[in-house]
C-alpha cells in the first residue's frame, strides 16, 4: 500500500461582508434618528456632542459585533467544508479495505501452497488439489462481493457479454455457437465487468 500524505488545503482570506440582522438594523435606525434629534434639539452644545458621542461608539459596538459574528460563521462553514472534503479524499482512498482485507486469506493459501510446493513435502497430485481449493475461495470471496462468472460455453454468442476472437467449423453445432471460453468473463452486480472470450462456430 502506498504511503499517504495528509491533504493540505490552503486558507482562504476571509474577505467576506457581513451585514447586520433586522434587529441590529433597526437598533441603529433608531440611532440615527436620536442623532438626528440632537441636532435640532434646542440644548446645551456639549451635552448635544456628549450624547451624540455615546450613540455613535454604541453604533460602531453594534456593527463590530455583527462583522464578528458573520466571520466567526464563515470561518466555522470554512472548516467544515474543509474537514468533508478529507473525509471524502479517505473514502476514496481506503475504500477498498474490506476487499483487500477478504483476499488476504486467498494470498496466505497462495504463500503455503508454493512454500510446500519448493519443499517438496507434498505429491503432487496433493498439490494440485491445493491450488484447486485456493481457486475454490477466490472465486468463493468474488461472488460475495458481487463478481460472477458469465456464462458463455455452448450458448448463442451474445455480442453484449462476448468477444469473439476467432471462428471454426465444428460438426453438429449451429453456427453462431460459442464452443470454447479462451478467457471466462465476468458480471459485477449484474453489470459486465468484462465480456468473455470465446471461440464461436461457422
Amino acid at each position: 500500500m502506498q504511503d499517504t500524505q495528509e491533504k493540505t488545503i490552503p486558507e482562504e482570506p476571509l474577505t467576506i461582508d457581513p451585514e447586520p440582522t433586522a434587529d441590529e438594523l433597526d437598533a441603529l435606525e433608531v440611532m440615527d434618528m436620536e442623532l438626528s434629534e440632537d441636532e435640532s434639539e434646542d440644548a446645551p452644545i456639549s451635552s448635544q456632542e456628549d450624547k451624540k458621542d455615546a450613540l455613535l461608539v454604541q453604533k460602531d459596538q453594534i456593527i463590530k459585533e455583527a462583522q464578528e459574528k458573520y466571520l466567526r460563521v464563515y470561518a466555522e462553514m470554512e472548516n467544515y467544508k474543509k474537514r468533508k472534503e478529507l473525509e471524502k479524499a479517505d473514502a476514496i482512498k481506503f475504500g477498498n479495505e474490506k476487499l483487500v482485507l477478504a483476499l488476504l486469506p486467498v494470498l496466505d493459501s497462495f504463500d503455503r501452497a508454493v512454500q510446500h510446493a519448493f519443499e517438496g513435502s507434498e505429491k503432487p497430485e496433493d498439490a494440485l488439489e491445493g491450488f484447486v481449493l485456493i481457486q475454490k475461495q477466490f472465486h468463493t470471496i468474488l461472488e460475495k462481493i458481487g463478481v460472477t462468472p458469465i456464462e458463455a460455453d455452448n450458448t448463442p454468442f451474445d455480442p453484449n457479454k462476448h468477444q469473439a476472437v476467432m471462428s471454426e467449423e465444428k460438426d453438429g453445432v449451429e453456427s453462431n455457437t460459442v464452443i470454447k471460453v479462451l478467457q471466462t468473463g465476468y458480471l459485477f452486480h449484474g453489470k459486465i465487468l468484462r465480456p468473455s472470450m470465446v471461440v464461436v462456430s461457422k
